[in-house]
């Protein structure tokens, strides 16, 4: 019972228990565990960004196509940061790519937009007002 009762003494400068230098190790293991985890997060959540801005991007081009009342016909591929020629209003975002047409069909016009960010996952198609999305960087 004595054994039990004697105190401890602090190791001294440059001493290490074993039982600290475990616990140490598993610390520092699960802090590894956790920060890999924190950056594949911050990446999957910095591409859907990246999607979100070439949608927006798609979805104003679009809108503007809609709006135009003359009877202009054309085929552009725009990369951002730029303005959109024979388009007022929108612009093409930093890192963006898109593909923009307006066709004669019948006695009406059809819209296409094709639009993808360089570090996004998507691409996003907006066609006469339908909208589709395809994944774009599989395996």
């Amino acid at each position: 019972m004595n054994a039990f009762r004697e105190r401890r003494h602090a190791p001294e400068f440059g001493e290490f228990a074993p039982v600290e230098l475990i616990e140490l190790l598993l610390v520092l293991a699960v802090l590894a565990v956790l920060g890999e985890l924190g950056v594949e997060a911050s990446s999957v959540l910095r591409q859907r960004a990246y999607d979100a801005v070439a949608l927006s991007d798609v979805l104003s081009a679009g809108k503007a196509l809609e709006a135009l009342d003359d009877d202009t016909t054309f085929s552009e591929t725009i990369e951002g940061p730029a303005s959109i020629p024979r388009l007022p209003g929108p612009r093409v975002s930093k890192g963006t790519t898109l593909n923009v047409q307006r066709t004669r069909q019948g006695s009406g016009f059809s819209t296409y937009v094709r639009g993808s960010h360089h570090d996004g996952s998507a691409t996003y198609y907006l066609e006469n007002g339908a909208l589709l999305a395809t994944d774009a960087k599989l395996g």
